[in-house]
């Protein structure tokens, strides 16, 4: 998971010459107990799975070829229970988190952390309990900062849970802020109850995308807000007595009947985090999904590029000079995800059919390169026309301008897919094994 925050926050990535390995076997041969780590700056951990709650993780020291075999103990491998729900946390370390809501189904809540050892080689640090699934996400600083929307008492409010990562304390697991429309702190300015959709870091602030719901508790919810834009400001406390955590400093607001736009809706139902992207350069654009329809007309807002004014380091409303609707430059598609690759250029995982919304059951296996200073948008070449799944956990690497996707497909093994801000995709490392999950990497220290 990218750490998404103004540069002046962000460590410097160096851009050293990684070695090649296209071998199975670690150096010293099979079970000869020395993992890859080669002599570049990072370690690169691939995620697979032979099944739905048996995961793996095995090292490598290069991604751009080769293949490994997920069947053997090579690479050293670590097994991973549950339900391999992974986010890379500053290129430090790697978090897998287990719902608690699964456990009735037999599958581990236990959720674990790793990191590299003195030898650069891939262990645990430790296991912990979140008690309960998490949705929304994103790293602030040190902290892995997550929230899940809940309700008591036909009340609306997001379930805040706080990691320390360096310490490796889970400061909390049951924060609480309250998102009804009747008693949350921004009362007055939605009609509805607010669900936290995605969490990025700006220089001080925290901003959260938020959707809206009439219904506090249903599964099943509606809004007749679908074409406003709202984005929170927040501060993050972790040693708030209140129990919040995050609190609450303004609500950006955006509703333009001219130029629609729709809500920031993340990409999942079970994992938000993508919309709010901070650049480099201090900017930060919204890409509003709108995937979500008026429950009166049905009307559905396309999806859009938008962008925040700062002023003295602080978002304070939205630029209307900036306004670019993305649906109609791609011919009909929506957008699913976004990617900030650095610069000014970012990768759209976008819906694979014109006119697709709104279902997560439609497929989104096409992929463009959006330049934010020229509005450009173009589609990315070579990617497999017969792609059956793209994993959630994707690898960005800013220094080359590129990110990283465990991707499968009917005629050819699982592997890992890399799009380059020139718009075109590669196929690296192959993975031998049932589904690839993603990769990350780790900078040795």
């Amino acid at each position: 998971m990218k750490k998404r925050f103004f540069s002046i926050l962000s460590a410097t990535l160096a851009t050293g010459l990684l070695s090649v390995s296209c071998s199975d076997e670690p150096k010293g041969g099979e079970g000869g107990g020395v993992p890859e780590t080669g002599d570049g700056e990072y370690v690169y951990i691939v995620a697979y799975a032979s099944g739905d709650d048996v995961g793996y993780l095995k090292q490598v020291s290069d991604i751009s070829q080769g293949s490994i075999d997920g069947q053997t103990s090579s690479h050293n491998r670590q097994e991973v229970s549950g339900n391999q729900d992974y986010t890379a946390v500053n290129d430090k370390y790697l978090y897998n988190i287990n719902y608690g809501s699964q456990g009735s189904a037999g599958i581990s809540t236990i959720s674990a952390s790793w990191g590299l050892d003195a030898g650069y080689n891939i262990a645990k640090r430790n296991e912990f309990n979140l008690d309960g699934d998490v949705k929304a996400r994103g790293v602030v600083g040190n902290y892995f900062v997550a929230a899940t929307n809940a309700s008591e008492n036909d009340i609306a409010y997001e379930r805040i849970k706080l990691i320390d990562t360096e310490s490796q304390a889970v400061i909390t697991n049951h924060g609480k802020i309250n998102t009804d429309a009747s008693n949350s702190a921004w009362r007055g300015q939605v009609a509805e109850h607010t669900t936290f959709s995605d969490i990025a870091q700006y220089g001080d602030y925290v901003l959260v995308g938020m959707t809206t719901k009439r219904e506090p508790s249903s599964k099943t919810t509606t809004t007749e807000l679908a074409f406003n834009t709202y984005i929170g400001v927040f501060t993050l406390d972790p040693s708030d007595s209140e129990k919040e955590f995050l609190k609450f400093n303004s609500l950006l607001v955006r509703n333009n009947a001219d130029k629609p736009s729709g809500q920031v809706k993340g990409n999942s139902r079970s994992r938000t985090e993508t919309g709010i992207e901070p650049t480099d350069d201090g900017s930060i654009y919204v890409f509003a999904q709108g995937n979500i329809s008026n429950a009166s007309d049905g009307a559905i807002p396309p999806s859009t590029v938008l962008k925040l004014k700062v002023e003295n380091g602080k978002p304070t409303g939205f630029d209307d000079s900036y306004y670019v609707n993305l649906q109609e430059k791609s011919g009909g598609h929506r957008v699913w995800r976004s990617y900030y690759l650095g610069g000014t250029k970012f990768c759209l995982q976008m819906f694979s059919n014109a006119g697709d919304d709104v279902s997560t059951s439609a497929p989104r296996t096409q992929f463009a390169i959006y330049d934010a200073a020229t509005t450009e948008f173009s589609w990315v070449e070579n990617v497999p026309s017969d792609i059956t799944d793209v994993a959630l956990f994707y690898m960005i690497e800013k220094d080359k301008r590129s990110v990283t996707f465990g991707i499968e497909t009917s005629s050819m093994k699982p592997a890992l897919y890399t799009v380059s801000s020139d718009g075109v995709m590669k196929r690296g490392l192959e993975v031998n094994a049932e589904t690839i999950k993603g990769v990350a990497r780790i900078k040795k220290q």
